[in-house]
C-alpha cells in the first residue's frame, strides 16, 4: 500500500489548475477506489483552507487562470465537504488535537513537552 500525506496546498490542486493537479487527481482516484493500493491522509485543516484559498483566488482575479468561476467554486465547496464526510475513505488527521501540543512543544528550548521529558 502507498501512503499520500495531502497538506491544504496539494488539496487544492483537486481543484485548480496549476503544475502536479493531474497527479494529485490520479492519486486522490486511486485511494477513492477503495481497493487498498492507496491510502490519503489529510489535516481536518485542509477544509477550512481549501475554501478560504478558492474564495480568495476569485476575490484577487486570478480565478481564470487557475480554472475557478463563481460557477466552479460553488461546486467545489460541496465537493470538499464530502471529502470530510462520515464514511470517507480517506484518512483525516484532527489537527485540533495535535496543535496545542506542537505549539507547546515549539515554545520549549529543546522542542519538547514536559510528558515527553
Amino acid at each position: 500500500m502507498r501512503h499520500y500525506f495531502f497538506d491544504s496546498s496539494t488539496f487544492l490542486k483537486l481543484f485548480v489548475v496549476e503544475a502536479g493537479d493531474k497527479r494529485v487527481r490520479e492519486i486522490m482516484h486511486a485511494a477513492q477506489a477503495g481497493n487498498g493500493k492507496v491510502r490519503v491522509a489529510l489535516c481536518d485543516l485542509a477544509h477550512p483552507e481549501s475554501a478560504s484559498a478558492l474564495r480568495q483566488m476569485l476575490e484577487r482575479g486570478e480565478g481564470g487562470r487557475r480554472g475557478i468561476s463563481s460557477a466552479s467554486l460553488k461546486r467545489a465547496l460541496p465537493m470538499i465537504q464530502t471529502f470530510f464526510a462520515e464514511g470517507t475513505t480517506l484518512t483525516i488527521v484532527e489537527a485540533s488535537t495535535v496543535i496545542p501540543e506542537s505549539a507547546d512543544a515549539g515554545a520549549r528550548p529543546n522542542g519538547m513537552t514536559e510528558a515527553r521529558r
